[in-house]
């Protein structure tokens, strides 16, 4: 399930002997940050748009079905590693995972691109696609850029470094 914010959260996960009411509190508050992000408001529009343009093809041959699971990933791993980014402490591993999220995201347009070729979904469901994937772009932009690069760690690969 696509997680769509509080209706989605279940109690009885956390409610163990050791989750306090505070704890439990904690979690709903972050969550109900994390939902209210603009990239991640744009994430589930994303999802929802890539969902209704996967259900709109005609046949189940192996090119639809491909395209429809490979779609549907990458959708999904928007919203996942935009809340891995969320919940990492240092720079450098927001970072890696916010380069998960362009690279789902770019994975998207490709396969938009193949859609259109093989003339497998509506043309102007899919210039829509590209339209939204634009503005989530511009929303990643602005989200990695609230990035606090002091707060960082040498992780050994010497990829992304704060300073």
């Amino acid at each position: 399930m696509f997680w769509k914010g509080n209706e989605d959260f279940e109690d009885d996960i956390f409610n163990d002997d050791t989750a306090s009411d505070e704890a439990l509190s904690e979690i709903r508050r972050e969550q109900e940050r994390i939902s209210k992000l603009p990239v991640m408001i744009q994430a589930v529009q994303l999802f929802e748009l890539v969902n209704g343009i996967v259900e709109t093809f005609s046949t189940d041959d192996e090119i639809s079905l491909h395209y429809k699971e490979v779609m549907l990933s990458d959708v999904r791993k928007l919203r996942n590693r935009i809340i891995a980014t969320e919940d990492a402490e240092y720079f450098s591993l927001k970072m890696e995972n916010a380069v998960l999220v362009k690279v789902a995201a770019q994975n998207i347009l490709a396969q938009e691109a193949g859609l259109n070729l093989l003339c497998l979904a509506d043309p102007s469901y899919l210039e829509v696609l590209r339209d939204e994937i634009e503005v989530f772009r511009t929303l990643f932009i602005e989200w990695t850029n609230s990035f606090d690069r002091s707060r960082d760690m040498d992780d050994g690969w010497n990829l992304f470094k704060a300073r």
